[in-house]
């Protein structure tokens, strides 16, 4: 295994059980508030990660703008919510 040192940078490094305890987390406080959590993916703008979220409760995402939200429709992502409204630059 490289030692960080190694690594290219920049590079992304993520604690495995840190992202899993805050998915797990997070996922509770909604639950505990009987909210429906559809996490904002501008941060990780993973659908790997997304699926871990998905995986715990999570029943969509929110974007802020359509094209940040393509690959979640394409890996079949049902429920996007747009954070922001869409306008016309014309």
């Amino acid at each position: 295994m490289l030692s960080v040192n190694q690594l290219q940078t920049p590079q992304v490094l993520v604690d495995q059980l840190i992202l899993e305890w805050n998915i797990k987390h997070l996922q509770e406080i909604a639950d505990l508030n009987q909210v429906k959590l559809r996490p904002h993916i501008k941060t990780h703008k993973s659908v790997e990660i997304f699926r871990m979220q998905e995986s715990a409760g999570a029943v969509g995402i929110t974007a802020s703008k359509p094209a940040e939200a393509l690959p979640f429709l394409e890996a079949g992502v049902k429920s996007i919510t747009l954070a922001y409204p869409v306008i016309d630059e014309r």
